[in-house]
């Protein structure tokens, strides 16, 4: 599985890596802005996508919008400070799901599980 993460800071892009990188048979690619992450040709086959709310520039709410319609496959992940004050814009953003980036640790086995269930004909929640 190919988990695609986009956030600013270098220090979150690594513990990201950290995490991926003991999860079974998933792939992490990083990028540090939204212009790097769609200049990325495997991004196109990304499964899911962990995109921090905040980006610079294009904002989270509007990269949710152009993954949905650059890979429409994979489940967007919008990654927020406060996830009770941000999941209605993330959900109209067309996001799959809102998340706290600092319990992403915790949450990301859940999330992936989600997407294998996902693949077997079950609802992503």
């Amino acid at each position: 599985m190919k988990i695609l993460v986009i956030d600013k800071s270098p220090q979150f892009l690594q513990a990201a890596r950290n995490f991926i990188g003991v999860l079974p048979a998933c792939e992490c690619l990083t990028a540090a802005s939204l212009q790097e992450a769609l200049g990325l040709e495997a991004a196109r086959q990304a499964d899911m996508v962990l995109i921090d709310y905040s980006l610079r520039s294009a904002g989270g709410e509007s990269a949710a919008r152009r993954f949905k319609a650059l890979a429409p496959a994979a489940r967007v992940v919008l990654l927020t400070e406060d996830v009770a004050a941000y999941r209605d814009s993330c959900m109209a953003a067309g996001a799959d799901e809102c998340a706290a980036k600092d319990a992403i640790g915790r949450d990301l086995p859940r999330l992936v599980a989600h997407i294998g269930s996902n693949r077997k004909g079950k609802a992503f929640a």
